[in-house]
């Protein structure tokens, strides 16, 4: 099932990273910090970064990694070491923010190369078209989690190398831009597919969902046992709504309801049977299940049958005559013998008497098809 999360971060000297590495891990890379023109001379951090080695090359789950410049951007910035020993260069305060990353989950309704060109078109758009380096990641550890790790430049980059800092990248604007047009080219390629799932970037209650948001947990045991209790919490919010659902909407049986509605009541017996908590709860809703069908399907021989004697009626044609030619159209093959019992109470005497004549005949049909077998 699609989910929605962006989460947009900044990598900075002053809480101890590097670029680099996060660079490396990202991509399962080696890289190694270049010694050249340290931002502070004799500066302790300097000379702690000096010639550091970052090595991910074991890491696995990395489906696909890419980055994408602008045109004013030198090419050897292509090469990933480049790139980011350039970037942390060009910083010269000890608690300077070298990147920005934008962590994201991905749709599992899309294969890996439609990940891909959504991710190109979105990061170009957004990111690149404004001036940033893009470098992207796509993980995906087989567990039903996949999603994208981009790393964004901070300054504005010309043929020469990076120039300013850009402030309006920082802005609230942009972060709520990137939100927003996430969604919408997700739900773009959804409705391309044919799928009916939707994703939104609002918060729960701007969607007007009573649900309680998780958090995001990373590697913290105690932000997943949070999480832990506030699904529970979900969970039984939605079996409430759901059991209410059922009662109030659905208090009769489907005979001669609309296909809609019949098609909605069967769907929410089944999401009730799920979320039962016990054993009792399932098996009263599986066989309120069993019993609606049971309705449905009797419904739909009745107006089979109606039809059927409908035809029966005396008209020029002799009815002998008249059964032969109805008899062929094989109107009774799909009425269940339990249906047709209960059909048989609730019709007429003259009703009964040549339904059970077909039905009569149909066996016997039956039995001659099995001889000559």
């Amino acid at each position: 099932m699609a989910i929605y999360h962006l989460h947009v971060k900044t990598i900075s000297r002053g809480s101890g990273r590097s670029v680099i590495a996060a660079a490396a891990y990202r991509t399962g890379e080696k890289h190694t910090a270049l010694e050249a023109a340290a931002y502070r001379s004799g500066d302790e951090l300097s000379a702690y970064r000096k010639g550091i080695k970052h090595d991910y090359r074991r890491k696995r789950g990395i489906l696909h990694k890419e980055i994408i410049l602008p045109e004013a951007a030198p090419r050897e910035y292509k090469d990933r070491s480049v790139l980011w020993n350039t970037v942390e260069l060009s910083e010269k305060r000890k608690d300077a923010r070298t990147a920005r990353e934008v962590e994201m989950a991905l749709p599992v309704e899309f294969d890996l190369q439609e990940q891909i060109e959504l991710l190109r078109d979105y990061i170009k758009r957004n990111f690149v078209e404004k001036g940033m380096c893009a470098d992207f990641a796509i993980h995906n550890k087989g567990d039903g989690n996949p999603h994208s790790h981009i790393l964004l430049t901070t300054r504005e980059v010309a043929s020469e190398g990076f120039g300013k800092k850009n402030r309006d990248w920082d802005k609230v604007e942009c972060l709520v831009e990137w939100r927003e047009d996430w969604a919408r080219v997700c739900n773009d390629k959804f409705r391309e597919k044919g799928l009916v799932e939707r994703i939104d970037h609002r918060t729960l209650e701007a969607q007007g969902i009573d649900r309680e948001p998780t958090i995001h947990e990373g590697r913290n045991l105690e932000r997943a046992r949070i999480n832990e209790e506030i699904k529970r919490r979900n969970k039984e919010r939605e079996k409430g709504k759901i059991h209410e659902s059922v009662a109030r909407q659905f208090p009769e049986t489907n005979a001669g309801k609309s296909p809609e509605v019949v098609a909605r009541h069967m769907y929410e017996l089944k999401r009730a049977y799920v979320a039962a908590p016990s054993i009792e709860e399932k098996e009263r809703y599986r066989l309120e299940y069993q019993r609606q069908k049971l309705f449905v399907d009797i419904s739909e021989d009745k107006n089979k049958i109606q039809v059927l004697l409908k035809q029966m009626e005396p008209q020029r044609e002799p009815i002998r005559d008249r059964l032969a030619r109805i008899q062929s159209e094989r109107f009774l093959d799909i009425v269940t013998e339990k249906n047709f019992r209960t059909i048989l109470e609730q019709a007429t005497p003259e009703q009964r008497q040549r339904l059970t004549l077909l039905r009569e005949r149909e066996r016997e049909r039956a039995r001659d098809v099995g001889r000559e077998r």
